[in-house]
C-alpha cells in the first residue's frame, strides 16, 4: 500500500491557518497533515524533525520567513518541497520565491482552490503556481531566453573559457599567467576581453560571474 504524503503548513495569522487546517483535515484521504506551525521556528523545526514531503509555508512570518526556511531545507539537503503561501501577486516577491528553490506559489486568496492539485503537481515532481501569477513565469523565462541568446552572440573563445575555469577555482592573474606560461599582461587583456563580452562591470563581477556560471567552463 502506498504511503500517504506527509504535509506541514505554517502561517502566522491564526484564523488562515485554522481555515488551512480545516481544509486538509477534509482530505485526510489524501494527505497525511503532521503538523501545524504558527511561526517560522516552529515551522523548521517540524520540517528538521518530522521531515513532511510537502511544507506549506507563509512567506512572511515572525522571526524566520518561508523563504528563509524555503533555502535552509535546500541547504541542509532535505526532501521536503516547499510550496509558498502568499498574497502577494508582485512579481519580484515571485522571483525571489523561485530562487530560494520553493516548488509552488499559492495566492492565499485562490487556496481553497488550487491546494489539492498544487500539492499533487508539486509531488508529481512539477512546479505549481497559481493561474494569476503565471504570466511572471513566462516573463522570467523571456528574459533568461533573451540574456542567454546575448550570450551566444558573444562566445567565449577555448582560452578564455580557460581563464574563467581558473577564476571560478580562485587562481589569481600570476597563478594563471604561470600555468599557461604567458605574461599575467597577457591575461589581463583576456580578463578585460571576457567582461567586454559579458558586459560585467565593476572589481569582483568578473569573479562573482565565474563562481555562478563554473560549470559552463568546465
Amino acid at each position: 500500500m502506498a504511503k500517504t504524503p506527509t504535509v506541514v503548513i505554517a502561517d502566522d495569522h491564526p484564523i488562515f491557518l485554522l481555515g488551512l487546517k480545516s481544509v486538509l483535515e477534509k482530505m485526510r484521504d489524501e494527505f497525511d497533515l503532521i503538523g501545524v506551525a504558527e511561526n517560522g521556528s516552529q515551522a523548521w523545526e517540524l520540517i528538521k524533525n518530522k521531515k513532511p514531503d510537502i511544507a506549506l509555508l507563509d512567506i512572511e512570518m515572525p522571526d524566520i520567513s518561508g523563504l528563509d526556511i524555503c533555502e535552509k531545507v535546500r541547504s541542509d539537503n532535505l526532501f521536503t518541497k516547499v510550496i509558498a503561501l502568499t498574497v502577494h501577486k508582485d512579481e519580484d516577491i515571485f522571483n525571489q520565491a523561485l530562487e530560494a528553490g520553493v516548488h509552488g506559489y499559492i495566492l492565499k486568496e485562490n487556496s481553497i482552490n488550487d491546494l489539492s492539485e498544487g500539492i499533487k503537481t508539486v509531488l508529481s515532481g512539477n512546479f505549481f503556481f497559481s493561474a494569476s501569477v503565471s504570466s511572471f513565469l513566462l516573463n522570467r523565462t523571456a528574459r533568461q531566453v533573451a540574456v542567454e541568446t546575448e550570450v551566444k552572440g558573444r562566445r567565449l573563445t577555448k582560452t578564455e573559457k580557460y581563464v574563467m575555469r581558473m577564476i571560478a577555482e580562485g587562481h589569481t592573474s600570476n597563478e594563471i599567467a604561470k600555468k599557461m606560461r604567458i605574461s599575467v599582461k597577457t591575461i589581463n587583456n583576456h580578463r578585460a576581453n571576457i567582461c567586454k563580452k559579458l558586459n560585467l562591470k565593476g572589481t569582483n563581477s568578473l569573479l562573482v560571474y565565474a563562481m555562478k556560471n563554473k560549470e559552463n567552463f568546465i
